[in-house]
């Protein structure tokens, strides 16, 4: 196995670590300093994963070591990760469900495209609102992340919970910021569908009268 395939098997990996880490930490009889440094080590995971994400795409067409398992693997651990953070933060109050129910039917609608253009001999490749809808799923997940621990640090130190809770109110801006963050990303995301999803109808349009 190749070094591009194996940064995308080590992400598929981290996506359990990221999990475990992140459920531990709010078990109900968790210590605050265990749950804060849980907290911690999935951010950091998540993070981690998200590099490999940039990098082995990369290492794979400079290096011409594009594979099979690559072009499967790649963009499902992407979906596995990013749609894992958003379960767990949709259980824990931080989003709202619809937030999923939205990202995950973009994602539907790109892969059913793309089984129709294999069919029509045509390639569906990513485009730029692809990338910035990655980008800022990433971006927002990783700040919910940091705005949990910090959430979950500042209950253990007494200064940091009163700048965090009294002011600047550091706690109500860091919220608003996350949720500013996540409308940006669900807009990229229905952004990137509809394109998607225009310049390919007439495969959708066929596939309707077959």
């Amino acid at each position: 196995m190749n070094l591009p395939n194996r940064l995308t098997l080590s992400r598929v990996l981290m996506i359990p670590v990221f999990v475990a880490l992140l459920e531990t930490a709010y078990i109900r009889t968790m210590p605050q300093g265990a749950r804060t440094i849980l907290c911690a080590a999935a951010t950091l995971v998540f993070v981690a994963a998200a590099i490999t994400d940039i990098i082995d795409g990369k290492l794979a067409r400079r290096w011409g070591m594009i594979t099979d398992f690559g072009k499967l693997f790649d963009p499902l651990a992407d979906k596995l990760l990013v749609t894992a953070a958003l379960i767990i933060f949709v259980y824990h109050g931080f989003f709202h469900g619809w937030v999923v129910v939205v990202i995950l039917s973009r994602e539907f609608i790109v892969t059913g495209l793309r089984s129709l253009g294999e069919r029509h001999q045509r390639t569906i490749a990513a485009d730029n609102w692809g990338k910035w809808k990655t980008i800022s799923q990433t971006v927002a997940i990783i700040y919910g992340l940091v705005h949990i621990t910090v959430l979950n640090a500042a209950q253990l130190a007494g200064p940091l919970q009163s700048i965090w809770i009294g002011p600047p109110h550091l706690e109500y801006w860091s919220g608003w910021m996350l949720d500013a963050l996540i409308t940006v990303a669900l807009l990229t995301t229905v952004a990137s569908g509809v394109t998607y999803l225009v310049r390919n109808w007439d495969l959708v349009d066929q596939r309707a009268r077959d």
